[in-house]
């Protein structure tokens, strides 16, 4: 399981010193196919795709329920600051308003997000990380849904993401298997089950839904880990559901469906939720 990682070169380290001269916040660039042309050339590219390659090698044939045998301050902190998020969906109930999507209280959870963030980050970062936190918040503002359009997707997900490797990049968390596999099994997971609260309790809508029977209408980073997670552990024995075509009723039912015995990221996403009553 370490071999395949062991081939990936380490990411790089940028110095908090050089934020000390970055006058000016991050906003979004990538608008158009022509701006992910360009963003495909950059070095934040290519750190964005080592750093999923890092994590997806790190969870091979490891399994779920998973426990940390050494679990860290910073993992600890962050998956802290995600109950925290939690907690304020608890405070902030759901408005009785008439819309099938969007619930006009998930402007009010994330104008709190927008008030606490740097407060947030500061108590999570140490103190000689904080030069960072201007470069980090938007990314974390990002990453559980738009307020103005109260929806969720795969952008969002991926906002998270790159938020994880930011503070992977400045050795917040540090670039070891161990470490990789807990942002994975417990972090990514946490923030999962945090999202869908969201998505939940406020109803949001997916961003965009063009996937194949749903499977990326809010979030796909769970199914690349889970098959890392199936990769090269064990024989998958073929399902009955597999041997003929489904129509789109039995794809819905839980127990037509291929993996529905396995506890994986992949079995977490599709089965964790009632896909009935959200599809």
């Amino acid at each position: 399981m370490a071999t395949s990682q062991a081939r990936l070169p380490l990411l790089r380290r940028i110095l908090i010193s050089t934020f000390s001269d970055i006058d000016t916040t991050p906003t979004q660039k990538i608008r158009t196919d022509e701006d992910v042309e360009a963003w495909r050339l950059t070095r934040g590219y290519q750190d964005f795709g080592l750093f999923l390659r890092r994590l997806n090698e790190s969870v091979v044939g490891y399994v779920l329920p998973w426990s940390s045998p050494s679990s860290t301050p910073a993992v600890e902190s962050l998956l802290a600051m995600l109950d925290t998020l939690d907690k304020w969906i608890d405070d902030i109930l759901p408005l009785a308003t008439p819309q099938r999507f969007g619930n006009l209280a998930f402007r009010t959870w994330g104008k709190r997000l927008e008030n606490e963030c740097e407060t947030l980050l500061a108590a999570l970062l140490p103190s000689n990380l904080h030069a960072v936190i201007p470069q980090v918040a938007p990314y974390l503002l990002v990453s559980f849904g738009s307020f103005t359009r109260m929806d969720y997707g795969t952008g969002h997900e991926t906002s998270f993401a790159l938020f994880l490797l930011c503070l992977t990049l400045i050795r917040f968390f540090e670039p070891d298997p161990e470490q990789e596999r807990a942002l994975v099994l417990s972090v990514f997971l946490r923030y999962l089950h945090l999202c869908w609260k969201l998505q939940d309790v406020y109803r949001l809508e997916p961003a965009g839904s063009h996937g194949v029977w749903g499977l990326d209408d809010y979030s796909f980073l769970g199914y690349i880990f889970g098959s890392a997670q199936l990769r090269g552990s064990f024989a998958i024995s073929e399902r009955p559901g597999l041997r003929i075509a489904l129509t789109g009723i039995q794809i819905r039912i839980p127990q037509s469906m291929p993996y529905f015995t396995h506890r994986y990221p992949l079995r977490t996403c599709i089965f964790s939720r009632s896909l009935g009553s959200i599809k």
